[in-house]
């Protein structure tokens, strides 16, 4: 049987086996670093825009849900400056600005990507190829896609240019760039319809 195939539940069983693939891979409660490398703990999500520090009171009037339901929504956290320990604010930001904390340390991290199955050429292979497999747009596929493409963006982030020099020796990363580009315009042609 195909993963394609599967049903959706059984699909987040297999994609968790990828660092960072889990469909719901930031979760609150969970630690998270943003695009601008900053620690945050994830405290929910709202549809209501919050920055900076809030009370408890202010908090409290916002309505924040635990699951990330809407594109809408923003992700809630707690920011936390290594360097400035008395600095601590609840920030807004858009969700997919946020990567799973795989571990504190750096040196773990990076091990784990080193040795996750994604380094498997013939593994990585089979994933890109899934996703870019024309007519699938139900809701299963989309989120397998989805699945897929946050292990491989999370790879390229702890591993960066050796990541992308594995997926070029394997002849992937114009595939896989292709996927990104045509998915990229897609998006545009929905957002001006």
């Amino acid at each position: 049987m195909k993963i394609q195939d599967l049903p959706i539940v059984d699909v987040d069983v297999f994609m968790g086996m990828f660092m960072g693939a889990d469909f719901l891979r930031v979760s609150v409660g969970t630690q998270g670093i943003t695009s601008k490398n900053q620690l945050v703990t994830i405290l929910g999500y709202s549809s209501s825009t919050m920055t900076g520090e809030l009370s408890d009171e202010e908090l409290k009037k916002h309505s924040m849900s635990q699951e990330f339901t809407d594109v809408k929504q923003r992700l809630i956290g707690l920011f936390y400056d290594k360097n400035s320990k008395d600095r601590q604010e609840i920030i807004d930001l858009p969700p997919f600005d946020v990567r799973p904390v795989i571990s504190l340390d750096d040196d773990v991290t990076l091990k784990l990507a080193k040795e996750s199955l994604l380094m498997d050429a013939e593994v990585a292979k089979n994933l890109i190829n899934i996703m870019v497999e024309p007519n699938s747009t139900s809701l299963q596929r989309s989120q397998l896609n989805a699945q897929i493409l946050k292990a491989l963006s999370l790879m390229l982030s702890v591993l960066k240019q050796d990541y992308i020099d594995f997926l070029h020796k394997n002849d992937l990363l114009s595939k896989f760039v292709n996927f990104l580009q045509l998915n990229s315009q897609k998006s545009q042609q929905k957002a001006t319809a």
